[in-house]
């Protein structure tokens, strides 16, 4: 790899050297540079070819962008938007810089842009629309959903055979029954196997005496309902606390999965000692729970058989209580699979994709989308769909990677 690599960017240097006037020579170049030498040294380049008198600026700055986003900071991408907006104002640059601020959860400056404007018979379809979609995802993305149907009937009265505002009317309306209904209540479920259904159900129990603990009032109820294998967690909190107590959550799972110590969870030397302290008997549990499903099954095997063997499915139990925890469901999966293709080359940019979108890697994650929707349009209108399918039927809590998706792709 590093060998064509360097080929990649002994040939760009080459067409540079050759003619310096064509700014794709110089994007070409800084581009190779960024796989074979990295990131800063790409940037010199961007930079130098700035400077140079003789080469159109938008395609380039446009291009300098596109790496931004992907490799640098959002201060310096938004210099970039700025830089290009000096040079010539468009409707299509304004509207990428206000989607990449929405991305970045920066609504304010993101609604400067985009609010004031009303619809006018004279504005062409493409000009204006793209601009009250990206005003109407501002909105959903604070909970604002009835600003967002009003544009999208506004949309709607305009043009009665509009299919994308339709949907994003129902996608809307549909988001805001849910909010309406659910702002107040956390309700997740899983199904435990009966030889780990006595450890998973003490694991929530314990959250329930901290969440009890944290809020001693009684402003925050939490209770627990089983049917058969089945385990539903439900959590009633004041409004206004949903997003403490999501986080307090989230952290447990973490601590339950080894992966922050119980002193990053509380500050409470009592609380911490008594976490540990469950922490060795949910361990301990566990354990005589394998042992004893492999003993049921009649299986006697060596030791490091039994450690590696108990080693595999504590964590895989482990992943399952913090993927319950933290908002997650196996619905992913369910997604890859749908989306599953016969170019191995689009799948291994699927799963690349999802990776990303585990991590909640904003930048790597657009990039990666905007690669498949060249790549493989199909595969991003089954991902739309998927989400759109999701989002209307979701009982309770919609899995946070649900939302972060819909966020990322085109």
């Amino acid at each position: 790899m590093d060998n064509l690599n360097k080929t990649v960017y002994e040939n760009a240097q080459e067409a540079l050297r050759k003619n310096s006037k064509y700014v794709s020579n110089w994007i070409d170049l800084a581009l190779a540079s960024a796989k074979y030498k990295g990131v800063s040294e790409a940037v010199l380049i961007f930079e130098e070819a700035l400077s140079f008198p003789e080469i159109p600026k938008i395609k380039l700055i446009k291009s300098y962008i596109d790496f931004s986003i992907i490799n640098l900071d959002t201060n310096t991408t938004k210099k970039l938007f700025i830089k290009v907006l000096d040079i010539k104002k468009t409707e299509s640059m304004i509207n990428d810089l206000a989607d990449f601020l929405i991305l970045q959860n920066e609504f304010k400056e993101a609604e400067n842009l985009l609010s004031g404007l009303e619809l006018t018979p004279s504005d062409t379809v493409l000009r204006s629309n793209r601009r009250y979609y990206s005003l109407a995802t501002l909105y959903e993305k604070q909970n604002k959903f009835g600003e967002a149907i009003a544009i999208y009937e506004n949309l709607i009265k305009r043009n009665e055979s509009n299919a994308k505002a339709w949907r994003g009317l129902r996608q809307a309306e549909l988001l805001l029954s849910h909010y309406k209904d659910k702002e107040d209540v956390i309700k997740k479920s899983i199904h435990f196997k009966p030889e780990f259904h006595e450890a998973g159900l003490s694991i929530l129990q314990n959250f329930g005496k901290l969440l009890n603990d944290k809020y001693p009032n009684g402003d925050v109820a939490f209770s627990i309902q089983q049917s058969g294998m089945k385990i539903t967690m439900i959590i009633e909190h004041p409004h206004g606390e949903r997003e403490i107590v999501e986080d307090y959550l989230n952290r447990y799972g973490l601590v339950i999965s080894g992966s922050i110590p119980p002193e990053s969870f509380s500050n409470d030397p009592i609380q911490i000692m008594d976490l540990k302290r469950k922490l060795i008997q949910f361990e301990s549990d566990f354990k005589w729970a394998i042992e004893k499903e492999e003993m049921l099954k009649g299986i006697i095997s060596k030791q490091d058989h039994q450690i590696s063997s108990y080693e595999a499915k504590e964590y895989a139990f482990k992943e399952q209580i913090n993927t319950l925890l933290s908002s997650n469901t196996n619905q992913m999966s369910d997604l890859i699979s749908i989306i599953q293709s016969k170019d191995e080359n689009i799948n291994i940019l699927t799963n690349k994709f999802f990776s990303s979108v585990q991590n909640m890697d904003t930048q790597e994650a657009i990039y990666l989308a905007k690669k498949i929707e060249l790549t493989s349009p199909p595969s991003i209108k089954k991902i739309n769909d998927f989400i759109t399918t999701t989002v209307a039927s979701a009982g309770g809590n919609l899995p946070a990677w649900i939302d972060f998706v819909s966020k990322v792709i085109p």
